[in-house]
Formats: C-alpha cells, structure tokens, sequence
C-alpha cells in the first residue's frame, strides 16, 4: 500500500465547462456517419464498431500515456486511471444482429490496461467485468444512454465505487480535509438530448424520445460546499463522461469519504490536451493534488496525440505533449 504524504491546503479544480459537441467524432464527419442501430431502439457510436476494431496504436497510446503518468509519480503526484469501457462492449448483446465483436475488439479493454500497467501506472481497475456484468444481469437501471454516447448516472456510480475500493486498497491517505459528499435517494430525470441523434435522420429521430434516468444527487451542503472543496487532495480530470451532470466525481467523494475536485472537457479536446491544460490551470500550479483520477476512454485508446481527424483543433506531437506535461511540472 502506498502512503501519499499529508498535503498543504489544496484549492478547487477548475471545472472546465467547454463549449461544443459531446462527441469523440470528428465534427467534419458527423454529416457523413450513420449510428449503428441496435435492438430495442440502442444506437451506438458510429466510430466504435467493434467489427472492425483496430489496435495497432493502442501499444504506442499506452506507452505515452504511462510517460507522462511516471512524471507526475516522480513530482509527487500519484495518478490512477479510470478507463471507462466502451458501450458497444458492455451492451454488447444490443448491437444488431451479426454484428459480433471481433476477436481484436474483445481484447482491446484487457490490453489497454495491461499495457498501462506494464508501463508503470500502478492502478487501472478493471471496469469492464463489473459493467457488462450488471448489464447482462439486470435491463434497469441501464448503465449507459441508449441514444447517447455517454453512460447514465447508474453506470458513472458503478464506476465510481469500483474506483475508490481500489483506491482504497492501494493507497493510504492522510487525514482527510473534510467529508466527502452525501448521496441523496433516487430520484427521476429526464436526459433532454441524446447526442446519437446527430448521427439519424431528422425525419427519424421522433423514434428515440428523450430518456428517463435514475440519480442519487448529492445532497446539498451549502456555503461549506465550496470550503471543502477548496481542501480537496483528490482530483478527476477527463472528457464529458465527467460532467456533473453523470455524477462521477460526487459518488467518488461518498465512497472515498473525502472532497473530490473535478476538471472536464468535452471529447474533441482529446486526452492529451484535457491533461496539459489542467496541469498548466493555475488551479494545479497553485496547490498539486495527492492523487489524480485521469479518466480515458476504451475506444480513444488507439487515437494518438497528432490525430488531427480526432482532435481537429487541439493535436499535437508526442514529443509537445510529453514536453508539455514536463514543463507544467
């Protein structure tokens, strides 16, 4: 078990609330991409078809990744990651008829985290297992949207307490600075926009009606809220699945019984970007967390730092990446 050393008074994470599309595709080509349809009304990701799934950069992605992660370990800055699985994979079973995962595509989870590890991250608990599990097992709560590309409340809470288990199991904490949050009871909500629809004919789109979901809202805490958060030693930094509105970095608070500070941007600003910009925010210039929860997507996995498709405005090199987070360091 490693022991993460008490740290001075930490200030909020900046909650980077990015403006524009949602998605992991490129913007250029949401006009010519079809979503896959499933069973029972679910689409998927037109870009995560798991037929056709290629890993040829996944070992490069992972050895750059676990680069910059070693020098956050060597500035004292311990980093887990949460590779959040894809929803063709957990839903697998909802995908259209004979289209079966392939071979490659049934490895790609278990090699990017095997791969991570190899490279030196110490922690990237399998979410995969548990996922797909409680999907096969129970139709409700669905863990992700079925007409969006991001995971429900239910599905970031599932996540969320796998990781801080783990967390727990692998480091020792100083005393906390203060409580984590208090999840309330489930309550019903409404998702307004299903981002897949971007990707369905405007004609069809009335056949995928907004979707009911179930949350345990944290519970509010009033002026202290923002005093505990000021104090947060935890950090959750990554794409939209983030949001606040999913719930992840309040249910790892609950379960972690410590405040939580998060940093979000949306998916077309790419892994690697989200990264250096939190890393050169004064936010972290100012107070470094003990730990940061970077959260990576399966299916972004094999997407490289100059993959201009993916990241159209924000690619770069390996060598300005890895410069990059030095710098900031």
């Amino acid at each position: 078990m490693t022991h993460l050393p008490t740290p001075a008074l930490k200030r909020r994470g900046l909650v980077a609330l990015a403006a524009g599309a949602t998605l992991a595709a490129p913007a250029a080509q949401a006009q010519r991409l079809s979503a896959i349809r499933g069973r029972d009304g679910w689409l998927f990701a037109p870009w995560d078809n798991v037929q056709q799934a290629d890993t040829t950069n996944l070992p490069r992605v992972c050895e750059i990744l676990a680069e910059a992660v070693g020098m956050l370990r060597a500035a004292h800055v311990e980093t887990v990651i949460t590779l959040i699985p894809s929803k063709a994979m957990v839903y697998r079973n909802m995908l259209p008829p004979g289209m079966a995962p392939s071979p490659v595509a049934l490895r790609r989870y278990e090699a990017a985290r095997a791969a991570l590890t190899q490279g030196g991250v110490r922690l990237v608990p399998d979410l995969m297992t548990p996922m797909a599990r409680e999907a096969a097992a129970r139709p409700e709560p669905r863990l992700f949207f079925k007409a969006d590309t991001h995971w429900t409340p239910a599905g970031a809470e599932l996540a969320a307490g796998v990781m801080a288990s783990a967390i727990q199991a692998a480091f020792r904490f100083p005393a906390s600075p203060g409580p984590g949050e208090r999840l309330g009871p489930q309550v019903q909500r409404v998702r307004g926009r299903n981002d897949l629809l971007d990707f369905v004919p405007a004609a069809e789109r009335r056949d995928f009606p907004a979707e009911p979901f179930l949350i345990r809202a944290p519970i509010p805490r009033g002026g202290a809220a923002l005093v505990q958060e000021d104090r947060a030693d935890v950090a959750v930094v990554g794409s939209s699945f983030l949001s606040p509105e999913f719930n992840f970095a309040a249910a790892l608070s609950a379960g972690l019984n410590r405040p939580v500070a998060l940093d979000w941007k949306t998916a077309n600003f790419g892994p690697y970007e989200t990264l250096l910009s939190y890393l050169r925010s004064q936010t972290f210039q100012r107070q470094r967390p003990l730990l940061l929860v970077l959260s990576l997507l399966e299916g972004a996995m094999v997407l490289l730092p100059s993959n201009r498709s993916a990241f159209p405005q924000h690619a770069m090199s390996t060598d300005a990446f890895l410069s990059g987070v030095r710098a900031a360091l």
